[in-house]
């Protein structure tokens, strides 16, 4: 039933652990999106450092070449002014090139053409005429008037990837008369990414105007063979730098940079540089740093909510299961329970508290209620033996000496008349058995004189005899010392399930066992009844007449015994109780030896 004014009614609330379960996930569920967001960044931020480092390479390869080409047209504009240049003295002009690139290792030939595009001087010697006429960088050097950029051949002289630049001499009119061309060798950069401290298997290639291949520092036979027309075309729609993924010459995933090198006179790029690290590392390396970061924080979360939910299983949820248990053992009817040793601190603290102080108040209560009424059996069957004591010492034997008088007067004088005499006589013999009976059932004199064994078995019979079921008795005939009260009790308990048998049970046979278990006495009333409830009437004061089966518990309790009830509808009743020997007729048998009081 709700208190009055919660509004809670009939609503299906969660349990207490469903409610902690709750809160602590709402505390964990959001730092573990913070740090996982913050991983995910992370690893972004790892991408992000992967491809600065292929931007990084692509801008000093850029740098480099800048460098150098600058460097190269100031050496060419340098020479245009040498005297043996301007004379055209071929011998001079061949030894002074060929110094110059045995003290610069990065170019390749130095070579000198007349405004017709023949050659006139050479560093590397020459063994056949040449003409350049229908060389890019010869048209563009003319056509111009400027420094300018070639492509992608095999020199002739040298029989190796090259590419050429040119810078135009020209007269004091203004007129060009000679074309001087440098000859670069790309295989330095080799060396650079040799020594540079880069990712595993990271890839420069460089292209000309045309996507050719000048340079592939992992793979040197792609020289000389045409980029990816995809990726060549993005490059050359593109800005003059830029990243891209994709699967290079190579067929391997890679992260690109690239850069677009052009002289000042040609709108066209005489070079491009594009560098790459496998896609595979750079995920590897976030992948690894992200599940790292990923792994931890989820440690640290689940450890965080492990302690959480362990502080609220001690604090909380083993303190409401401990009174939860104790309340069910409560309604069980042991009220032995206590719970405040274990369940301390705080609210719950308090209510277990209360609930020992609970149980006290109950035990106390139920203590009361057996002693009263085994003070008012007690009283009973004391009044019952002082009525039977009366009635026998005085009614019957005034009866019996009426009797007796009679006979006598009959004998003697015979004046009543034969049949008057003989209905007195009757009488008074009815009046006799009455007594008796009237005796027997008050208090059996057997009970007291004989034993609990031989009232039981007289009991039975009289209830054989006027209810017309079979009474069995089976006894074990070993001693069983009880005291007054016990053998008091006893006996009228199953007297009173007796009467509940003919009452209700509808029963055609009966057994009463009475057998000694060591220190204890058992008696077992068992019938092929119709049976009953055994919760139920056990719920019921008063079921079954007399003080009920609440009754029997509460009285055999107070003897410090048990009671047992296996009844079904339909399958009759076996009911037994269980009674304390008496301990100081006990010690006399140890003492004597007369028995063995294991049972054995």
């Amino acid at each position: 039933m709700p208190l009055p004014g919660d509004g809670t009614g009939s609503l299906l609330l969660p349990t207490i652990r469903t409610y902690i379960l709750i809160i602590i996930l709402l505390m964990a569920v959001v730092p573990l999106g913070i740090m996982t967001y913050s991983a995910h960044k992370e690893r972004q931020h790892d991408l992000f450092d992967a491809t600065l480092v292929v931007e990084r390479l692509a801008g000093e390869i850029k740098n480099d070449q800048e460098v150098l080409l600058a460097g190269a047209e100031q050496l060419l504009s340098a020479i245009s002014y040498l005297p043996a240049v301007q004379q055209r003295d071929s011998a001079k002009v061949n030894r002074l090139l060929a110094e110059m690139i045995r003290t610069h290792p990065q170019i390749s030939n130095f070579v000198m053409f007349d405004a017709n595009g023949s050659l006139w001087a050479s560093a590397v010697p020459v063994k056949e005429p040449m003409n350049a006429g229908h060389r890019r960088f010869f048209r563009n050097a003319v056509s111009t008037g400027r420094f300018s950029s070639g492509e992608y051949i095999i020199g002739r002289l040298l029989n190796q990837p090259i590419i050429s630049f040119a810078y135009p001499f020209k007269d004091n009119g203004g007129r060009i008369r000679d074309v001087g061309v440098i000859s670069l060798s790309l295989s330095h950069y080799d060396k650079k990414l040799k020594i540079s401290e880069l990712p595993q298997k990271t890839s420069l290639t460089l292209f000309d105007h045309k996507g050719t291949i000048l340079f592939h520092n992992i793979l040197p036979d792609l020289i000389g063979r045409p980029d990816r027309p995809d990726h060549f075309r993005f490059m050359q729609a593109g800005p003059d730098e830029g990243t891209f993924a994709g699967s290079g010459n190579l067929n391997i995933p890679r992260i690109f940079a690239y850069k677009k090198l052009r002289l000042d006179s040609e709108a066209t790029p005489y070079m491009y540089v594009r560098t790459g690290i496998p896609a595979e590392i750079v995920s590897r390396r976030a992948n690894s740093s992200f599940w790292f970061n990923i792994v931890v924080l989820t440690f640290s979360t689940a450890m965080v909510v492990a302690l959480a939910a362990y502080i609220c299983k001690r604090g909380i949820l083993d303190k409401i299961a401990l009174l939860l248990q104790a309340t069910r053992q409560v309604s069980k009817g042991n009220l032995n329970v206590r719970i405040s040793d274990h369940v301390s601190g705080g609210e719950l603290g308090e209510l277990g508290r209360a609930f020992d102080a609970m149980s006290e108040a109950l035990i106390s209560n139920r203590q009361q209620l057996t002693a009263l009424s085994a003070e008012l059996a007690l009283a009973e069957e004391k009044e019952r033996r002082r009525l039977a004591v009366e009635l026998h010492d005085q009614i019957g034997q005034t009866l019996a000496f009426a009797k007796i008088k009679l006979d006598s007067h009959l004998k003697m004088h015979g004046q009543l008349p034969a049949n008057d005499l003989a209905e007195v006589r009757r009488l008074v013999e009815d009046s006799i058995r009455s007594v008796r009976s009237l005796t027997l059932e008050i208090s059996p004199p057997l009970l007291y004189e004989v034993g609990l064994g031989a009232a039981l078995e007289t009991l039975g019979e009289r209830f054989q005899a006027e209810h017309g079921f079979l009474v069995e008795l089976r006894d074990d005939r070993a001693p069983k010392p009880l005291r007054e009260e016990v053998k008091v009790t006893i006996f009228q308990m199953v007297r009173e399930l007796l009467v509940n048998v003919a009452k209700h049970a509808r029963a055609q046979n009966v057994v009463i066992e009475i057998v000694r278990e060591s220190n204890e006495l058992r008696l077992t009333v068992r019938d092929d009844g119709i049976g009953f409830d055994s919760a139920k009437s056990l719920r019921q004061h008063g079921v079954h007449g007399g003080f009920g089966l609440l009754s029997i518990c509460q009285r055999i309790e107070h003897l410090d015994g048990r009671v047992y009830i296996d009844a079904k509808i339909g399958l009759g009743s076996n009911i037994s109780l269980w009674a304390p020997l008496d301990k100081n007729e006990l010690a006399e048998e140890c003492n004597d030896g007369n028995y063995d009081t294991t049972g054995r």
